[in-house]
């Protein structure tokens, strides 16, 4: 279920994605996925650590692949031979 809250009214829909994903990824789509790393949880004062992945291919997400060691917001990530930096 998906939960969102806007001007105080808030709003449950099914989600997809518990539906669609997998137990763990595939090497194959940690290669090709496409990586969401940072955010906000609650406020600005609540980043998050959790690292999800989306696969293009076959349109399907997967939460929380791994953590980071430092929770981020706002911040800027790149990728090199298939490494995070």
């Amino acid at each position: 279920m998906v939960t969102a809250v806007t001007n105080g009214t808030t709003e449950t829909s099914p989600s997809k994605v518990a539906e669609l994903a997998e137990a763990a990824p595939t090497q194959a789509k940690r290669l090709r996925g496409i990586y969401m790393l940072g955010g906000l949880s609650t406020g600005y004062s609540a980043p998050v650590a959790p690292v999800d992945l989306y696969d293009p291919d076959t349109s399907t997400w997967f939460p929380s692949v791994t953590t980071m060691p430092t929770p981020v917001s706002f911040a800027g990530i790149a990728s090199e031979k298939s490494k995070l930096l």
